[in-house]
């Protein structure tokens, strides 16, 4: 298995936080949980569909788009060449597809089912005979097409900047203070732009740098009480983000060949707490 990751242009650089493409030469299935990770992502195969569980319904895509969520699913997938994963910064549905992140909140969506022409250049790509370098860049020139404005919102920037540095443990007030919008302005912008409340996405944001922690060798105990009031307390939250307990959380996630795709996925690879 091979892993080709594109430079993002500095066009794209606002709104794409990393794509690559997973080569494979002969068969390989994976089984993986998918858990919050606080943005929303697209993944296309050329292959079997990927077959997606997801709260006891299961369905099958070729290309799809995973909206901004607070639970887990599960996610099959059988290569026969590569796969391709567009990791989109949280705020940037809108720029995409022209509707607030809310309209795809909890969803896993066939990218035909959005935009025909587009999943078809995608799929097209993937499935074609082109170099996994080439396809990233006719990937990327598709992408820069469906952009409707070229300039994120400063306060959304300056807000995930915000939650990133702090760990996702801040209050809201004092996020809202921070941007110098009142709490109900700030939470129609987390609305509009993450899909999700600025309470629930700050605590995505907190589990995701707990993750990060576990995945570069902190012992799962000294979670606890960083950032929740006890251990019931962050037990309730990992479960309803992950449906694991912290043991098996931790091992699920550090397992040799879980580790690297879960430390790619997590916000924090290039985010530290001062």
């Amino acid at each position: 298995m091979q892993i080709v990751t594109a430079e993002i242009t500095h066009r794209l650089r606002p709104f794409i936080k990393h794509m690559w493409i997973v080569e494979e030469g002969g068969a390989l299935d994976i089984s993986i949980k998918s858990f919050p990770v606080g943005y929303a992502f697209i993944n296309v195969i050329d292959g079997n569909p990927f077959r997606i569980a997801d709260k006891d319904i299961t369905t099958t895509y070729k290309s799809y788009l995973a909206g901004p969520r607070a639970s887990f699913y599960d996610l099959d997938m059988a290569f026969i060449k590569r796969a391709l994963t567009i990791q989109l910064q949280p705020f940037s549905l809108p720029y995409f597809f022209s509707m607030p992140a809310s309209e795809f909140t909890g969803q896993i969506v066939r990218l035909a089912d959005i935009i025909p022409s587009f999943a078809e250049e995608l799929e097209s790509f993937i499935c074609s005979d082109l170099g996994s370098s080439e396809v990233l860049g006719n990937v990327a020139d598709v992408l820069l097409k469906r952009l409707d404005v070229p300039i994120v919102d400063k306060r959304i920037v300056h807000s995930l900047d915000i939650l990133l540095r702090t760990g996702g443990d801040i209050r809201i007030d004092a996020l809202s203070s921070h941007l110098n919008v009142s709490q109900r302005r700030l939470q129609q912008l987390f609305q509009q732009y993450y899909g999700l409340s600025a309470k629930k996405y700050s605590r995505i944001i907190k589990m995701q740098h707990h993750t990060f922690n576990l995945l570069n060798g902190q012992d799962v105990a000294a979670i606890i009480p960083d950032g929740y009031y006890d251990q019931s307390h962050f037990i309730h939250e990992l479960r309803t983000q992950t449906g694991m307990l912290p043991t098996a959380f931790y091992e699920y996630i550090t397992h040799e060949n879980r580790k690297g795709a879960y430390l790619n996925s997590c916000l924090f690879l290039k985010h530290r707490r001062p």
